[in-house]
């Protein structure tokens, strides 16, 4: 087995923080603004109020746990339903930057945890083997459990959703994202290919589709928009998946709008809202800040249908992005992207 020294490290000093994917601690980062009016509501948090709720649910038919957390925004009417799938060794609790980001924006946000895949290979285990049954839960059989909790919590949504129950009229639930973070992002297109009701996906790392898991992996049922978000620096931690890899899905993907957003020097711990341990580099807080915005942005115009926020996508993103990332689209050609941006009509 190949251990990379700073994952090591990692699990050593910094076990939770990493795996729960706490905030970086620092001021405030510089971000590039854009000057058109209305667009700076992506680049703040919303206005809805964010009410959190867990619940500790169990799959008969499958004789396993599925605990969730939700997090749901304040409003007198349904609300789309993004679903979010941790990475190796996390669970229910990560992820909190993105998931308070997005319900405050009007997204109620439900995160699963996987059972065989999450925290518990590594709390109390001790730094070897913490890494040791981390890397040994890569496999298919997980990925296969993970697409079984996705149905399961998508059942259990309908349920609750339902006239007299606790969380009755919360949803629209024919506005669905699904959401995903490395073996996470390997969920979320598994589930998308799968054909899971899902309007669209953002797979943020995600694994080589050659690699030992993703080799199982399928593409070509993918109808949904996706936003692929990398950084020129995402190594896999534990995996064979080299940063380059990770956009393999944006390319093989065709016959729908999809984006691809790679952050220059960018690794694999800032889409869960850090930086590689010990080492908080410089651009990495004004990354977060574009992850939630571009994230946000997409929610809107493919889940709620604002003009504002495809024109935005297509137009002025890659100028708010500025030096710090690449951005390419494969759309329909209905808006264009302004130039410097990498954009192909399909």
């Amino acid at each position: 087995m190949k251990f990379k020294a700073y994952f090591l490290l990692s699990i050593a000093i910094l076990h939770v923080n990493i795996i729960l994917g706490q905030s970086i601690p620092g001021g405030q980062p510089e971000v590039v603004k854009t000057e058109v009016s209305g667009e700076y509501l992506y680049q703040t948090s919303g206005e809805h109020k964010v009410t959190t709720y867990e619940f500790d649910w169990f799959d008969n038919d499958r004789e396993r746990d599925v605990p969730v957390m939700f997090y749901l925004p304040e409003s007198d009417k349904p609300v789309p339903l993004i679903v979010f799938s941790h990475g190796l060794g996390g669970d229910r609790y990560g992820y909190t930057f993105l998931m308070n980001y997005w319900a405050s924006h009007g997204f109620a946000c439900l995160m699963l945890q996987h059972p065989g895949s999450d925290s518990s290979l590594w709390l109390g285990k001790g730094a070897i083997k913490g890494v040791i049954n981390v890397y040994a839960a890569a496999n298919a059989n997980n990925a296969v459990l993970r697409m079984g909790d996705m149905r399961f919590a998508l059942d259990m949504v309908r349920k609750l959703n339902v006239p007299g129950e606790k969380l009755e009229g919360r949803f629209d639930l024919e506005r669905l994202g699904i959401a995903g973070h490395s073996f996470g992002a390997h969920t979320t297109l598994a589930c998308a290919n799968a054909g899971m009701p899902f309007k669209a996906a953002i797979p943020m790392s995600a694994p080589s589709v050659g690699g030992p898991v993703a080799k199982y992996l399928a593409l070509n049922n993918i109808k949904i928009p996706c936003m692929h978000m990398t950084g020129t620096e995402d190594d896999s931690p534990i995996g064979e998946t080299k940063a380059s890899q990770r956009r393999e899905p944006f390319d093989y993907l065709k016959s729908s709008d999809q984006y691809l957003v790679n952050f220059d020097g960018g690794d694999h711990m800032i889409f869960a809202g850090m930086s590689k341990p010990g080492i908080y580099q410089k651009n990495d807080l004004v990354f977060i800040e574009q992850i939630k915005t571009l994230s946000t942005a997409f929610w809107y115009y493919y889940l709620n249908d604002s003009s504002l926020a495809g024109n935005w996508l297509q137009g002025k993103a890659g100028g708010y992005l500025d030096k710090y990332a690449t951005f390419e689209m494969k759309v329909k050609g209905s808006l264009q992207a302004e130039k410097g941006d990498k954009s192909e009509d399909i």
